[in-house]
């Protein structure tokens, strides 16, 4: 049985466009931003939306787009259900799972601890 929620969503940003989409989300959202450590392609939107975080991503010359992190306590379990329901899994990178909906929308898979804050009251899945 393992739980998974909404975690955080980010913001997918071809390089031509990053500080000047990062000046843009830092004021619509009343945000501050800083430089990921271990993966410098992502500038986390400082404070929380809720229980929700969020981030800048630099991707390149991909098209602009938002994209949704799942926070899971079972990574396996939680790709493997929603490979079920529509998913495809394209890739892996720094320990999650990269998938897109049926429509070819990109979206990540997080492990996370069992017990982080934000999976408490998150739905349960498996037996």
């Amino acid at each position: 049985m393992h739980r998974s929620a909404l975690g955080a969503f980010g913001i997918d940003v071809p390089t031509s466009h990053v500080e000047v989409s990062k000046a843009f989300w830092r004021a619509a959202l009343s945000r501050t931003s800083r430089a990921g450590t271990n993966h410098p392609e992502f500038e986390a939107l400082a404070g929380t939306f809720s229980t929700l975080d969020g981030f800048l991503q630099d991707v390149g010359t991909t098209a602009s787009r938002v994209h949704l992190d799942l926070h899971t306590d079972d990574l396996e379990a939680e790709v493997a259900r929603l490979v079920g329901l529509g998913a495809t899994e394209v890739g892996r990178h720094g320990g999650w799972a990269i998938l897109e909906d049926p429509a070819g929308m990109a979206f990540c898979v997080i492990p996370v601890d069992a017990d982080a804050p934000v999976l408490d009251g998150a739905p349960t899945y498996g037996t």
